[in-house]
Parts: structure tokens; C-alpha cells; sequence
């Protein structure tokens, strides 16, 4: 009696089937000359889907006889070490997938309701789960209840979808607006002392460009006259005023 698998154990079984390559594939590719051991052991496993000579023992089979859940198969296999095939390692891995696969070939005649399945069209393994495809059976008249509420609910949506793009084109529009309209300094400029002292120079341009109302307030000319004593910068400020003042500007 075959027990109960959970259908995920057979789709991940197909995945790693279907990632092996085909022994059709390998055969082709002439990876294995028709010179080796194994050729005719894989030119008719890709006709039969079997082993229909006995295949080479590979490392793994001599370890693992001395497991004692091999027990029945280590007496019945009769080990002479001096027929033990001396495979490469390429020849080797061609011996390991076409013993995978062939445990794919024999599980699909043995799973029952089509759970897994070898298409020879497709050339692959397919896991089905029988639980999904009554259940899709089952909500096809409920999803048919529900596709007026699932077309309003997009109609909402794509409303509201539609609203939020036109504000953020509308943003946008404004952002570049304000991007491209020139920076301009307000027309009027209140120069304190301190700027008069230690950054003349750039007082001086503000004033030949002419596109600026240089204001000098009473209190810093009165600064000015008390910081001459002391700093040479004072004084060259109170020098230039006294002159922009005779051009009458």
C-alpha cells in the first residue's frame, strides 16, 4: 500500500528531475564516446526508461551496504571486487542522473490520480495537486457572484489612481514654475559696519553695478568714526564714503 505524500514533496521532486539534463541530451552530446563501458547502458535507457544491463556499482553503493537498512539488498547484491567498473568521474555523474531519473520514470507509474506525471511531449516531470484543481472547480460560481463588487472596486480605484496623478502633475508644474524664475535681491541694501570693514570690496561692486540702493544708516558712520582710531579698514571705508559722497551718489 502506497502512502499518502504531501504534493509539495512531488513538485519539488519534478523540479529537481526536469533540472537534470535529459539522457537523450547526453547522448547526443557525444560526451560519452561509443567507446565507454556505459554506452550501451545509456543508449537503451533512452529507449526503455530502465537499466537494462546492470549498472556499474559507483562509490556510494559499496558505502552505503554497510547501512543496516540495506540489509535485503546488501545480500542480494553479490560484490566482486574484481568486476568493480573503474568509471571517471564524468562517466560516474551520467550513472547518478540516469539512476534519478529513472526513479522519476518509475514513480509515475506508481503515484496514483495523476499527481505526477512525465509528459513526453514537454519532456518533463509535472506534479498536479488534485486538492487545488476541485477547489478552482468550486469557486468558478463564486467568482462570478463577485465580479460586479471586483469591477466597482477598480472603477474606485482607478478614480482615485487617476485624482492622485493629476495633483502630482499639477505639483510638478508648479515646482518647475518656481525653479525657473531668476533669484533677484531685493533693490534696497543696508550695509553695516562691520561688512564696510571687512568686505569693501564687495560694497564696491554692489555699487557699480547700479542695480542696487546702497544704504549707509547715521549710526554706522558714527561706528565708523570711533573704529578709525583703531583699524586701518575703518579708516579706508570713511575714505571711500567720503569720496562716493562728493560724486553724489
Amino acid at each position: 500500500m502506497l502512502l499518502p505524500i504531501s504534493p509539495g514533496l512531488w513538485s519539488k521532486l519534478a523540479l529537481l528531475l526536469n533540472f537534470l539534463p535529459h539522457e537523450r541530451d547526453i547522448l547526443k552530446s557525444s560526451l560519452i564516446p561509443s567507446t565507454s563501458s556505459i554506452y550501451p547502458l545509456l543508449s537503451k535507457f533512452v529507449e526503455t526508461k530502465v537499466f537494462v544491463f546492470p549498472s556499474p556499482m559507483l562509490d556510494e553503493d559499496i558505502r552505503l551496504r554497510a547501512f543496516q537498512s540495506l540489509k535485503v539488498d546488501r545480500n542480494c547484491i553479490k560484490l566482486n571486487l574484481n568486476q568493480l567498473s573503474t568509471l571517471n568521474k564524468l562517466e560516474s555523474s551520467v550513472i547518478r542522473i540516469c539512476s534519478l531519473r529513472r526513479f522519476g520514470y518509475y514513480a509515475t507509474s506508481i503515484i496514483p490520480n495523476s499527481q505526477f506525471i512525465y509528459d513526453n511531449e514537454k519532456l518533463s516531470f509535472i506534479a498536479t495537486n488534485p486538492f487545488e484543481q476541485s477547489t478552482v472547480t468550486k469557486d468558478d460560481s463564486s467568482n462570478k457572484q463577485t465580479d460586479t463588487t471586483v469591477d466597482e472596486g477598480r472603477k474606485s480605484r482607478l478614480m482615485r489612481d487617476m485624482a492622485a496623478l493629476r495633483l502630482q502633475a499639477e505639483i510638478s508644474q508648479l515646482e518647475n514654475c518656481l525653479k525657473n524664475e531668476e533669484f533677484s535681491l531685493p533693490p534696497y541694501l543696508v550695509i553695516d559696519s562691520s561688512v564696510l570693514c571687512t568686505n569693501l570690496n564687495l560694497v564696491q561692486k554692489f555699487v557699480q553695478s547700479q542695480r542696487f540702493i546702497v544704504v549707509i544708516p547715521l549710526v554706522v558712520i558714527d561706528i565708523l568714526d570711533e573704529l578709525k582710531k583703531e583699524q586701518r579698514e575703518a579708516r579706508d571705508a570713511i575714505r571711500w564714503l567720503e569720496n562716493q559722497f562728493r560724486l553724489g551718489n
